[in-house]
């Protein structure tokens, strides 16, 4: 534990809670980038838009709504419909999710782009 009287382990003491800071400062982007992946929804449609689907970014199904015709779809029909809005739902939260990360991981890839120039 530093001695509260040493001036050097006061520069010290000083130096960390800057360097925490910082850190801090650094981390609330992603932090801000994993809330904003955990409300990402993707949504998809099929059968002329009689059937709605919504998943999370992982793809999980989290809700299915239906128009008024869509109940006059054959079993077989509705059940297709749904597995196409669903399978447009995962293609449109892996998109928005791509876009998301490239957006949100744009300054440190940049950061270590830096880094690793400076080794060279």
């Amino acid at each position: 534990m530093p001695d509260s009287e040493d001036p050097s382990a006061q520069h010290l003491d000083a130096g960390m809670r800057r360097i925490l800071t910082d850190f801090e400062s650094e981390m609330e982007p992603l932090r801000a980038l994993r809330q904003e992946m955990a409300e990402l929804r993707g949504k998809g449609e099929a059968a002329g838009g009689q059937v709605t689907v919504e998943v999370t970014a992982a793809g999980v199904l989290t809700g299915v709504d239906f128009g008024p015709r869509a109940l006059r779809l054959d079993r077989q029909a509705l059940a297709a419909a749904i597995l196409e809005a669903s399978g447009k739902a995962v293609e449109d939260a892996t998109t928005r999710l791509a876009e998301l990360m490239g957006e949100g991981m744009a300054p440190f890839i940049e950061e270590a782009d830096r880094f690793l120039d400076g080794l060279a």
